[in-house]
């Protein structure tokens, strides 16, 4: 279902584009845009934001894999 997401959702639009810039796809796009910041979508993603999607979820895949350790270890 994530996999589908990024073909699902569109940039017009506030909520879904959030949705859309929350991904690593789109954040990877942003990243390797080359041009100026702002596209023909009203609700552009940035690069900060871009960096801390990488951020959150590289942090939430190392919790995930930290609490599935320590469940096994008991």
């Amino acid at each position: 279902m994530i996999l589908l997401l990024p073909f699902l959702l569109d940039d017009r639009h506030r909520r879904p584009s959030a949705i859309l810039h929350a991904l690593s796809l789109s954040a990877w796009e942003r990243l390797v845009q080359m041009g100026g910041p702002f596209g023909s979508a009203p609700c552009p993603a940035t690069v900060s934001g871009s960096w801390i999607v990488y951020a959150a979820w590289s942090r939430t895949a190392a919790l995930i894999t930290m609490a599935a350790v320590h469940g096994r270890d008991l």
